[in-house]
């Protein structure tokens, strides 16, 4: 019977050990994918993702990516290459230097871009100056920071307000906006859509006691 027992608690150990080796090991190979996956920031193999710093007009047109490590690197596009900005289809006519993108790649041909979609971005802040026509203009907006930032508008941008459909002519001096799309100057945005998210603010008023 002792024995028996015994040969149990050796088999016990034996599948610990076993077992706490195999969770070592895959702990292990976890950690070198995550240090290898990090260590390529920008670029893992199928993706890429950086800053626009050259475009090439020629045919096939290229763009040279500037990538999260900061690497350049050039990518070739073709006929077939399709592109977003956001989640709206747009054209290569979309894509300018300054711009963050994040690229698909071929896998056959990894310097081949097969998608390339245009990240946009988020300026907020209230509205302190407006100028332009009735559809389309200028709004200067001072954000966090006391920040002062442009938002360009075009008869193509769209508003928001209170869940409504609004207009460029809705807007007024002393709202509260979020605008998105794409950045031509780190200070200027060329906005596709504007969230207006509060009323000018209305300066309190005293009531004056005319009784005698």
């Amino acid at each position: 019977m002792n024995a028996s027992r015994n040969m149990k608690a050796v088999r016990v150990a034996t599948s610990s050990l076993v077992g706490l080796a195999l969770t070592v090991g895959g702990t292990s190979v976890a950690f070198a994918h995550d240090a290898n996956h990090h260590g390529q920031k920008g670029h893992d193999g199928l993706h890429a993702s950086g800053t626009i710093s050259a475009i090439s007009a020629t045919t096939p047109e290229s763009l040279t990516v500037t990538l999260k490590n900061g690497t350049s690197v050039t990518y070739a596009t073709t006929a077939a290459t399709t592109y977003f900005e956001g989640r709206t289809a747009a054209s290569a006519t979309a894509l300018a230097v300054g711009e963050r993108v994040d690229l698909s790649l071929s896998a056959t041909t990894p310097n081949t871009v097969t998608n390339v979609r245009v990240d946009l971005v988020k300026f907020e802040g209230k509205i302190t100056a407006i100028s332009g026509t009735a559809t389309a203009g200028v709004l200067t907006i001072t954000g966090p920071n006391n920040t002062t930032r442009t938002v360009d508008v075009t008869a193509t941008t769209i508003f928001t307000m209170k869940g409504q459909v609004a207009t460029f002519a809705t807007l007024a001096v002393g709202q509260e906006i979020g605008a998105m799309g794409l950045t031509s100057t780190n200070d200027t945005l060329i906005a596709t859509s504007v969230l207006v998210k509060g009323a000018p603010h209305k300066p309190a008023t005293s009531k004056i006691d005319v009784r005698s």
